[in-house]
């Protein structure tokens, strides 16, 4: 289901609409071709119980159609998914967004910045790994946390968006935020601070 609508509803030949819905029907009949059988009961269970919130159901008339919250990579111009602009930063006074990574990519990602890769936008987190509140957009196992300083980028003009399951979002600049927008690094291991 996260395969068919984050990344391949145009090369599967499943419609997609242009806010990132597939109608249920044309999910149950894709799910049946890969060999699962499943029903409009079992889809709403899939959205309701996700630990992690990926998908939503919507009603439109007497259709339900779904879609994932985030994560993909079929381009903007294919799928642009409403999300909410953040405008409000009191929020993140004292809880800043933040990034899990690990460190096999930590060297390219203090000199680089993060990058979106091949998604549309870059992924961050309302909280920490421990955070019991943070339901996606960390994984549990990071080993290196990159808080963002989401002040210092909205006042040089980058747009951070929020998900329909809280995971804040940001095309950074031409898909790459930048490490002068990092407010600091922890190795989730150690506790200690690392120099970018």
């Amino acid at each position: 289901m996260s395969y068919l609508l984050r990344h391949g509803a145009k090369e599967e030949n499943v419609k997609i609409t242009q806010d990132g819905f597939v109608e249920e029907t044309d999910l149950i009949n894709w799910l049946k071709r890969q060999g699962f059988s499943v029903s409009h009961d079992m889809l709403k269970r899939i959205v309701d119980n996700c630990p992690k919130q990926r998908f939503f159901m919507e009603r439109r008339g007497f259709t339900n159609y779904y879609r994932a919250n985030q994560g993909h990579t079929l381009s903007s111009q294919e799928v642009k998914v409403r999300m909410d602009i953040i405008s409000n930063l009191d929020e993140f006074v004292d809880k800043p967004p933040v990034h899990g990574t690990y460190f096999k990519t930590w060297n390219v990602i203090k000199k680089d910045g993060l990058n979106r890769m091949k998604r549309q936008h870059i992924h961050l987190a309302t909280g920490d790994y421990k955070d019991r509140s943070v339901k996606s957009g960390m994984r549990s196992d990071v080993e290196v946390l990159v808080y963002i300083d989401i002040h210092k980028a909205i006042s040089d003009g980058i747009v951070f968006y929020r998900s329909s399951n809280n995971v804040i979002l940001t095309e950074g600049i031409d898909g790459i935020l930048e490490p002068k927008y990092f407010l600091r690094v922890i190795n989730t291991k150690t506790g200690e601070e690392l120099t970018f």
